[in-house]
């Protein structure tokens, strides 16, 4: 099994679920504490923890296991291996009853969507790309950041999975020796840059171009080449959907652009008329369509406030059972 619906009352219930189904990929669990998770794959080790003000669900890339060490101070954790301190975070995922959660993984990846309220939903996963270039790593982790005060804006302030914003709470992706760094583990991270041309030496090697925020209305969407491919990913005639595999590119310290992979099974699209959590058959497969927070269909930067503005913008997981 690779894919699994249902509901949880608690965080801690989701994680223990998540659990259950990581090992029927062939996961391993290390170690499980009261809303606490940590677990390897073939290809890394990743911890999962409420924060310390138990709003927050905080994911961490690491490169291996230590029973003596918390969940944040764990060899090679992505929270203190990259350019600043970053703790992956998924908000609003602390109080539980929730109205449906989707699991989607493999030995390579667990992506996890749970609808906190009616049509208000949060993605959170790890694993490791689907690489392309010669480097050490391929580990990432995304969350969903959406600031209380903001939820109605596009704002800065808010992390789409993989997208840029919230820094310090955005996703990781690890990438040692890309244009011969030699900082090991090193973890780049989607971040706000108002134009990469102007990029100073000192924020070389730092960040990765993403497409979580292709279709918004903000400036600050991204400069991703493959963002017209995300506004595109909709045909106007046959309704036609196409998504769009996630690539990060990332900026090395000899300020040139380099591609990293892309996310396995989890593309990025337009979602006009369809409905959240729709499954459509494409190309022979089935893919779920969820919002990247709440669907609207105005994609303005401000709308009512209680909602979470996420746009047109929409996730596209494959189904594999």
């Amino acid at each position: 099994m690779a894919y699994q619906t249902g509901t949880a009352k608690t965080l801690n219930e989701l994680l223990i679920k998540l659990g259950e189904f990581a090992t029927q990929q062939g996961w391993i669990i290390d170690k499980t504490e009261n809303n606490a998770l940590y677990l390897h794959g073939k290809e890394g080790f990743w911890t999962l923890y409420l924060s310390s003000n138990n709003k927050n669900l905080l994911i961490c890339a690491n490169t291996g296991f230590d029973k003596n060490k918390k969940p944040y101070e764990q060899p090679g954790a992505s929270r203190l291996n990259a350019y600043r301190e970053i703790n992956t975070t998924t908000t609003q995922i602390n109080n539980g009853d929730y109205v449906s959660y989707d699991f989607f993984g493999t030995a390579k990846y667990l992506h996890v969507v749970v609808q906190i309220e009616t049509e208000k939903f949060r993605h959170f996963g790890f694993g490791t790309l689907d690489k392309e270039g010669d480097y050490i790593g391929g580990q990432y982790a995304y969350g969903t950041f959406i600031t209380d005060s903001y939820g109605h804006y596009q704002n800065v302030d808010h992390t789409y999975g993989f997208s840029n914003g919230a820094t310090g709470n955005q996703a990781v992706v690890r990438a040692d020796g890309i244009s011969g760094d030699k900082r090991s583990p090193w973890y780049f991270a989607p971040a706000s840059v108002n134009d990469f041309s102007n990029l100073g030496k000192a924020e070389c090697g730092r960040y990765v171009l993403s497409l979580g925020r292709a279709s918004m209305f903000e400036d600050n969407y991204t400069y991703h080449p493959d963002r017209l491919l995300i506004l595109f990913s909709q045909s106007k005639f046959g309704q036609a959907l196409i998504p769009c595999p996630h690539s990060l590119i990332a900026h090395g310290i000899d300020g040139v652009f380099r591609r990293l992979g892309t996310l396995p099974d989890r593309y990025e699209c337009t979602m006009t008329g369809i409905q959240p959590r729709q499954i459509l058959e494409i190309n022979g497969e089935r893919w779920m369509i969820i919002p990247s927070a709440q669907y609207d269909a105005r994609n303005e930067s401000r709308i009512e406030e209680g909602k979470n503005n996420s746009g047109t913008q929409g996730v596209a997981y494959r189904i594999i059972e």
